[in-house]
């Protein structure tokens, strides 16, 4: 049903043998499933291609790579749900115009429309394949593990792991916002960002 026409567009053939920035690897595979839990079932290399060379004849392997939790949309909604619901019992202020639980709903709603629209930093929205992702996925940017690979048989677990290949430029694509993310300059502009700041502009000009 969520599955993009143009599937290639995201996805390509997978490389069973190599590791590529994007690959989308199987949670229990590489001991990071926990049961009756909401963690991730699935992961994605966020680390550099440069960082994933595997070379046994020169004794040459990655010491951790770095990847990120991919949460299934109904987790996303249950982890945010929790989260807000918990912000509005420690908080004093009282939401009057919706019932609270209405108003979560239309919050995450909006939520999932700006994630898909790219509008949210730590987020980014995730098509299902069809086949490995049954259902819309959420890369959590903020997820983070760093796989220690420093032993081959460690490095094997996720290559056996691996479950799905990302098509070019749509691999570059999530590796740019990662890093957007993560080199984000906040500055004290408050005042350029108020109401009266922009109205002062809008009325000389």
């Amino acid at each position: 049903m969520f599955v993009p026409t143009k599937k290639e567009v995201f996805y390509k053939q997978k490389t069973s043998s190599v590791l590529y920035q994007g690959d989308i690897i199987g949670a229990k595979e590489i001991g990071l499933k926990i049961e009756d839990d909401n963690s991730p079932d699935f992961y994605m290399i966020i680390s550099a291609n440069c960082d994933l060379v595997c070379n046994t004849q020169r004794n040459r392997l990655p010491t951790f790579i770095t990847i990120v939790g991919l949460l299934h949309i109904s987790i996303f909604k249950k982890l945010f749900y929790k989260k807000f619901l918990s912000y509005f019992k420690d908080s004093s202020k009282i939401v009057s115009i919706l019932p609270i639980h209405s108003f979560i709903d239309f919050i995450n709603k909006k939520n999932v429309d700006n994630i898909i629209h790219d509008k949210i930093s730590k987020y980014m929205y995730l098509p299902p394949d069809g086949i490995v992702l049954k259902d819309p996925m959420i890369i959590d940017f903020d997820f983070i593990e760093n796989y220690n690979a420093s032993e081959i048989d460690l490095f094997n677990k996720l290559l056996n792991g691996k479950k799905l290949e990302l098509s070019s430029p749509f691999r570059e694509k999530i590796a740019l916002r990662f890093c957007n993310h993560y080199s984000r300059i906040g500055i004290d502009d408050d005042e350029l960002r108020s109401k009266e700041y922009k109205d002062k502009i809008k009325g000389k000009y």
